[in-house]
């Protein structure tokens, strides 16, 4: 008896078809991947963050602060929604979410769903792509762990300082500010 052991990519247009249920659809390496709705305390992670990140961004003309909503897409089979990334403004008068530039920035807060993939990967995925810095942020543990290409993780567990390419001063927070 014969029996079909391929693999089944999905297209990006497929993926669009599906229903909307509030779940994030992501496509990594062809494959679909959905993640229920994020708790309360995700959310309060993201929003708090968020509001550390944007002033900064802006007084720094680094670009804007992107939600949960934004597509991070590499070629035809990764298209990824991560939490937060912070991207400069599109250069063209069509913008599109394929031909928009690297994000410098892309912010994963951590859900016992998405552990596995946020920590595997989709930060192989991020770094490969060129984006020069990828955080995750564990409520958990009380940790933001950051990725840089060719350099070991960092973990932090009460300061956070960043200084971004183009910064002309860094960003320091307490890491105490994010966690309920």
């Amino acid at each position: 008896m014969y029996m079909a052991t391929g693999t089944k990519y999905w297209t990006f247009e497929e993926v669009d078809e599906l229903p909307e249920d509030g779940s994030k659809q992501e496509v990594i390496d062809g494959e679909l991947c959905v993640t229920p709705p994020p708790d309360y305390r995700h959310e309060h992670v993201s929003a708090r963050l968020r509001a550390i990140l944007t002033p900064f961004v802006e007084s720094q003309g680094l670009g804007m602060v992107f939600g949960s909503h934004s597509v991070f897409q590499v070629g035809r089979l990764i298209r990824a929604q991560p939490d937060l990334s912070i991207r400069t403004p599109h250069p063209g008068n069509q913008p599109a979410w394929e031909t928009a530039p690297v994000p410098r920035l892309v912010i994963e807060v951590i859900s016992p769903s998405s552990r596995l993939r946020d920590l595997g990967r989709k930060r192989e995925v991020y770094l490969e792509a060129g984006i020069p810095e990828y955080w995750t942020v564990d409520h958990e543990a009380r940790v933001i762990t950051v990725f840089r290409q060719g350099a070991l993780p960092l973990v932090v567990r009460e300061q956070m300082e960043w200084m971004p390419a183009g910064a002309t001063l860094p960003l320091r927070f307490a890491l105490d500010q994010l966690f309920i």
